[in-house]
C-alpha cells in the first residue's frame, strides 16, 4: 500500500497530554478497530529542545521546533500484543527534550486512524509553558505530519524583544527570496513551503558536523528570513 500524503494536523483532534518519566514518554492507541489485520503505522515527532528556549527577561521571545518521521514500518497485530502489550506505546527521548507533539496515523484497506499526544516541560513558569504549547501546535498546524518530506524545521520570533542581527538579504527583493529557496519566482504558497522544507534538510545546523554548524547556522538564517516574508506575502 503506498504511503500517504501529508496528514493535516486537524485529522489528530485534541492532543492527549502526556508526560515524560525516567526519559520514556508511554500512551495508548487503541487500534482494535482494525480487527487483527495488518497496519502502516506512521509516527512524526515534534520536539523543542531545552537550549532553543530563549527568554527576554520574563517574555520567552525564541522557540525553535524541529520535526522528524520517527517510523514507517507494517505492523501485525499479534507483533503489537507481543511486544507492547495490548496497545500501550514508549519512546525514549533524549534528556534535552521535555516539550514536543507525536502525532501517530495508522491505516490500512479497512480504514484510518490518527493520534495526537503532547507533553510539556513541568520545570517551565507557566508563561513559558504555554508559549511552548502554542508553538508547537502553531508548527503542527503548519505542517501536519509530513510524510513526503519527514523533516521540518519552525522557529517562533517575538522581533520586539528578540534582537538579533538581519541576514545580509533583509534589503533584498523577491526575486533574491526566491533565489535563496532555490526556486522560480512563484505566487503559489505551497511551492514556497515545499522549497523551504527541502532546504532545511539540508542546511539545519541540527544535521551537520561540527565542523560546518556556523555556516550552515548562517545560511537557515538566510532561509528562515526567506521563507517568511515570502510566505506570508503570498499566502491567501
Amino acid at each position: 500500500m503506498p504511503a500517504p500524503e501529508d496528514i493535516p494536523f486537524s485529522e489528530f483532534g485534541k492532543p492527549e497530554k502526556i508526560k515524560k518519566i525516567n526519559g520514556v514518554l508511554s500512551f495508548d492507541n487503541d487500534l482494535s478497530g482494525f480487527q487483527g489485520k495488518k497496519v502502516y503505522q506512521y509516527v512524526f515527532f515534534y520536539w523543542v529542545s531545552d537550549d532553543s528556549i530563549i527568554s527576554s527577561g520574563k517574555k520567552t521571545v525564541k522557540i525553535s521546533v524541529n520535526g522528524n518521521l520517527l517510523q514507517r514500518k507494517v505492523l501485525y497485530r499479534q507483533n503489537i500484543f507481543d511486544r507492547f502489550g495490548d496497545t500501550k506505546w514508549s519512546f525514549r527521548v533524549g534528556n534535552a527534550v521535555n516539550s514536543g507533539i507525536i502525532l501517530c496515523y495508522y491505516h490500512n484497506r479497512e480504514g484510518k486512524k490518527s493520534f495526537a499526544h503532547i507533553f510539556i516541560d513541568p520545570a517551565l513558569k507557566r508563561k513559558a509553558a504555554k508559549a511552548v504549547q502554542q508553538t508547537l501546535v502553531s508548527s503542527a498546524e503548519k505542517y501536519g505530519m509530513a510524510i513526503r518530506e519527514e523533516y521540518v524545521f519552525y522557529e517562533y520570533i517575538d522581533s520586539e524583544n528578540y534582537k538579533e542581527s538581519e541576514p545580509g538579504i533583509e534589503q533584498t527583493g523577491d526575486k533574491e527570496l526566491f533565489s535563496v529557496l532555490e526556486i522560480e519566482p512563484t505566487d503559489n504558497p505551497e511551492i514556497i513551503k515545499n522549497a523551504y522544507r527541502k532546504m532545511a534538510k539540508l542546511y539545519h545546523p541540527d544535521l551537520t558536523t561540527p565542523e560546518n554548524e556556523e555556516e550552515y547556522s548562517e545560511k537557515m538564517k538566510n532561509i528562515n528570513y526567506a521563507y517568511e516574508k515570502l510566505y506570508k506575502k503570498y499566502y491567501r
